[in-house]
């Protein structure tokens, strides 16, 4: 059995904060950190793993900034994390990631190796909270993240909302389930998108059966979870 602890560390040993990785092969024993990103990688947050059952590939994401933007990275290690592969953008447009540390993004395994990363995107919305009219996007791997298609974005042609706080699976014959918190917005007559407090903020859920090329219409499992 092997075990895998992710850290991010900001001490000033590191000059910024670093994501750091240790193994267990057994209970309470864990292997010294093991640097994942480094000082030259820059300031690197929200990490998220996952793990090949099939090959034992291991893969963490994390996002950074590169000069006024985020952007979403990607990294292997084929030996349990002992080293790892150069950092490989999983966003096909720069800066096209909403960093928020309560809100990392999701890694998934397919039946086949693909490797699924969902994330959040923000448009600039002032009058919002977080000042970002948020949504999800999805990218996949089929070579072993050297590669991302091009983003794809859920609940697409959706009523406007704020989309956040989301979960990621991915069944053993394919299909994607994702959900979400949603808060409803509206754009007024000027082009200002405010909240829309008519309607309920939800928790929704979709899936795709296509490996993630396109959704089904999403579905509202339960209201009011959430304040705005």
């Amino acid at each position: 059995n092997l075990g895998l602890f992710i850290k991010t560390d900001n001490s000033q040993q590191y000059g910024g904060n670093q994501i750091q990785s240790s193994t267990m092969t057994a209970l309470e024993q864990f292997s010294s950190p093991t640097n994942v990103t480094s000082k030259d990688d820059g300031y690197a947050w929200t990490p998220n793993i996952a793990v090949d059952q099939n090959s034992h590939a291991m893969y963490v994401a994390y996002e950074k900034k590169d000069g006024d933007v985020t952007n979403l990275y990607i990294k292997r290690s084929d030996d349990g994390g002992k080293t790892f592969s150069d950092p490989v953008r999983v966003n096909d447009k720069p800066g096209a990631v909403f960093l928020d540390g309560r809100v990392p993004p999701n890694v998934k395994i397919g039946p086949k190796g693909e490797v699924y990363v969902l994330w959040v995107k923000g448009d600039p919305a002032p009058k919002l909270f977080m000042t970002a009219l948020r949504g999800l996007v999805l990218a996949v791997s089929t070579d072993g993240a050297k590669t991302f298609s091009p983003a794809i974005t859920v609940a697409d042609n959706e009523p406007l909302a704020d989309r956040s706080f989301h979960a990621l699976e991915v069944s053993g014959d394919g299909k994607i389930y994702v959900g979400w918190l949603e808060s409803p917005a509206k754009k007024l007559d000027n082009g200002t998108i405010v909240a829309d407090s008519s309607i309920d903020p939800t928790i929704r859920f979709v899936r795709s059966l296509d490996g993630g090329h396109t959704f089904a219409h999403s579905i509202a499992l339960d209201k009011n979870q959430c304040e705005r």
